[in-house]
C-alpha cells in the first residue's frame, strides 16, 4: 500500500467514523445513557489514535498528551453527570507533570489540565532513591524469553533519600504546604533542580553510562504540587 493509498483509506475510516457519530447523538436521550456515551467516545479516541503518528516525533508527543488531557476530560464531565464531580488518575510523572520532562516537548497531559482546571487539577509525583525495575529490553521481543529484564538504579534524589529516615521507608510531601519562612530549608529545595529518576518502558545496560537516560534535572514544584518518596522499590511479583 502507497502511502497516498494509506492516506486515503485513512480519511475514509474517519469519515465513517464521523457518520458513526452522527448516527449516535441522533440516538441521544434526555437520560444518560453510558454504553452510548461510551460508544460516542470510542470514535473519538479511534480518530486521535489514527492521528498519532506525525512525522514529527515532537509534535507526535505533544498531540499525544493533549489527547491524554481530552480524554479525562471526558471522563470528568462523565463524572460529573452522575452525581461524582472528582477523578483520581494515574500515569507516568511524565504525564502527571505540570510541565513536560522532555526540553523538547511543549507540552504534557498534566500541563493542559492545568492550564485548564487550575488549583483543581493537584499533580502528584513519585521517586526512588534505589531499587529494581522490570523493564522491556531495547531491541528485543516483549514476549520473547529474554524480552523484559529487572534493572537496577539509583536516581540519585536528596529528597527520595530522606525516606530512609521514615517508618516504611516513605513518605509524602504535600509541596503547597510549605512555607517559605517556617519551612525554608524543604521549601528551598522543592523549588530548586534537583535530580530525579524518570523510568521510561525500555532500557538497556548501555543507559548506566547515560543518566540523562533514567534522571532528569529539575525543580520538582515546578513538575508537581506534592510528591510520594520511596527509598526503595521493586517489581511487583505475579502470584
Amino acid at each position: 500500500m502507497t502511502d497516498y493509498e494509506a492516506v486515503a483509506k485513512g480519511e475514509k475510516v474517519k469519515k465513517e467514523l464521523a457518520d458513526i457519530r452522527t448516527e449516535l447523538n441522533k440516538r441521544s436521550k434526555e437520560y444518560l445513557d453510558y454504553d452510548l456515551e461510551s460508544a460516542l467516545h470510542m470514535t473519538t479516541t479511534i480518530s486521535q489514535n489514527m492521528d498519532y503518528e506525525k512525522p514529527d516525533q515532537i509534535e507526535m508527543l505533544d498531540y499525544r498528551d493533549k489527547c491524554m488531557a481530552e480524554n479525562v476530560t471526558w471522563i470528568l464531565d462523565l463524572e460529573k453527570q452522575i452525581g461524582g464531580g472528582k477523578v483520581m488518575l494515574g500515569a507516568h510523572d511524565g504525564h502527571i507533570g505540570k510541565k513536560a520532562q522532555l526540553g523538547y516537548q511543549k507540552t504534557s497531559m498534566g500541563g493542559e489540565l492545568k492550564e485548564k482546571y487550575g488549583d483543581k487539577y493537584y499533580s502528584l509525583g513519585t521517586d526512588f532513591f534505589k531499587g529494581t525495575d522490570n523493564i522491556s529490553v531495547l531491541g528485543k521481543e516483549p514476549d520473547s524469553e529474554n524480552g523484559r529484564k529487572d534493572f537496577y538504579l539509583k536516581s540519585a534524589d536528596p529528597l527520595a533519600y530522606q525516606a530512609k529516615y521514615f517508618k516504611d521507608k516513605r513518605y509524602c510531601l504535600d509541596f503547597t504546604a510549605l512555607s517559605e519562612t517556617e519551612d525554608k530549608a524543604v521549601y528551598d529545595k522543592v523549588h530548586s533542580k534537583v535530580t530525579m529518576g524518570s523510568i521510561g518502558e525500555g532500557f538497556v545496560e548501555a543507559y548506566y553510562l547515560m543518566h540523562m537516560a533514567y534522571r532528569i534535572d529539575m525543580v520538582p514544584a515546578d513538575l508537581y504540587d506534592g510528591m510520594v518518596f520511596y527509598y526503595k522499590t521493586s517489581p511487583i511479583e505475579p502470584e
